[in-house]
């Protein structure tokens, strides 16, 4: 396809340009080396990076595109490489493969189809939403939804070490609620990520339901936001908050990340003026308080197509140095298109963080984009995995999925580190 130039550009005065590092990966697309699998269009990218290897995965969907491709035969699948050292070449990404394909050839269960995998997940698979445990021993958690009703998890290994296979199941799979909630139509978590926090030995996975289910209208117009919470030790789920949102369709596809000792929110939301369009930031009650829902601290505007899309938040660096950074589209009510990276002001006083707005400081893609996902990768470099088009549609069609790596430390010479507020106990 036509490359469309990345604009860099500075968040501030002081701030450090960010510095493009070599060209895009195609990951996902036409022409990519699916194996015996085929695939009409591939969507909502999710990223992970742990010590040794990184994982794209994606939506691999079957013979329906477009508006109505929510609702086509769609697997999830994944791809993944080596982590390059610190200015160096990365090696080549796997083929395709398929969680369904490991799914169904289990060791967990008794080897029938039915049993490794329900019967809602063996047309359907869709929104994925992984958390990486330990970077170390490349322990995941993939969180995920089948036929958007019912959501599921399992935990996977990333190979650390060459000679086995690169991900492997490390446990069965989990049924984590068979239905949406309050008689819900439509559930779906993330994408494109979950929360692990180590203090609290908690993978906190964000769900919004809805009655209304797309394309009937607009995804989500009576939608809330829901808590699920896997604790490491028990291995048991549970819902620490069952409704979010302070109206209909205030939360949407949301994701979660950490900052100030702080769990925070940042929702797609489509109860709004389409003139001006805005997003929902949300904090988490304190712990100590027993409240563990989240309430809506402001709503910064975004100028997101009208249903907008489900970006990508990221949380870097130490305690106290944090960095928090988020991709989205920014471009036109109508169209999905200008993928922008953006960093948060962040601040506060007294010992309360906030968050004050959201500065631009890239343009990765300036033609059709959408779902993005983001992860710290090759040794200290921000990167950014997206769906992009050279078309701009009302239905938005992405021609491929890539990954772009970003020096946002380029003036300093400095690299990003993975939020140590999540580091301790099993993140290593």
């Amino acid at each position: 396809m036509a490359a469309t130039a990345v604009q860099l550009g500075r968040g501030g005065p002081d701030a450090p340009a960010p510095r493009l590092v070599g060209g895009a990966e195609r990951l996902f697309g036409d022409g990519v080396d699916v194996g015996d699998d085929s695939y009409s269009e591939f969507r909502i990218p999710a990223l992970v990076a742990t010590d040794a290897r990184l994982v794209a995965f994606a939506e691999g969907r079957r013979g329906v595109t477009g508006v109505h491709g929510d609702f086509a035969e769609t697997e999830l699948v994944f791809r993944t490489r080596p982590a390059a050292a610190a200015g160096a070449v990365p090696e080549p990404w796997s083929p395709v493969e398929s969680l369904a394909t490991l799914l169904r050839n289990s060791s967990f269960c008794n080897g029938t189809e039915s049993e490794c995998l329900p019967a809602d997940c063996q047309r359907h698979m869709s929104n994925p939403a992984p958390a990486v445990i330990s970077s170390q021993r490349g322990d995941l958690l993939m969180v995920f939804n089948c036929e958007n009703t019912g959501t599921y998890a399992v935990r996977l290994q990333v190979a650390q070490a060459p000679g086995v296979p690169a991900v492997s199941l490390a446990g069965p799979l989990q049924t984590v609620l068979t239905a949406p909630p309050r008689g819900a139509s439509w559930a779906g978590v993330g994408p494109p990520a979950s929360l692990f926090l180590a203090e609290e030995g908690v993978v906190l996975v964000p769900l919004y339901y809805a009655w209304t289910r797309k394309p009937e209208l607009f995804d989500g117009l009576d939608s809330f936001g829901m808590t699920l919470s896997y604790d490491l030790d028990s291995g048991e789920w549970s819902t620490p908050c069952e409704e979010y949102g302070g109206s209909k369709g205030q939360v949407n596809e949301h994701q979660y990340f950490s900052y100030g000792g702080e769990v925070w929110a940042f929702a797609r939301t489509i109860n709004y003026n389409p003139w001006n369009p805005r997003r929902t930031l949300l904090r988490r009650g304190s712990a100590g308080s027993g409240d563990s829902c989240f309430e809506v601290v402001a709503q910064p505007r975004f100028f997101e197509q009208l249903q907008g899309c489900e970006g990508s938040v990221l949380t870097v660096g130490e305690n106290g140095s944090e960095r928090v950074f988020y991709t989205g589209v920014d471009g036109s009510v109508l169209y999905r298109s200008k993928l922008q990276l953006f960093e948060a002001q962040t601040g506060g006083g007294a010992g309360q963080p906030a968050i004050a707005g959201w500065t631009p400081l890239a343009t990765l893609h300036g033609g059709g984009a959408a779902y993005s996902g983001m992860a710290v990768v090759d040794g200290g470099l921000l990167g950014v995995l997206y769906e992009r088009s050279d078309e701009a549609a009302l239905s938005f069609h992405p021609t491929d999925i890539v990954l772009h790596r970003v020096n946002i430390s380029a003036a300093t010479g400095r690299r990003l580190a993975p939020s140590r507020l999540r580091s301790g106990r099993g993140a290593q």
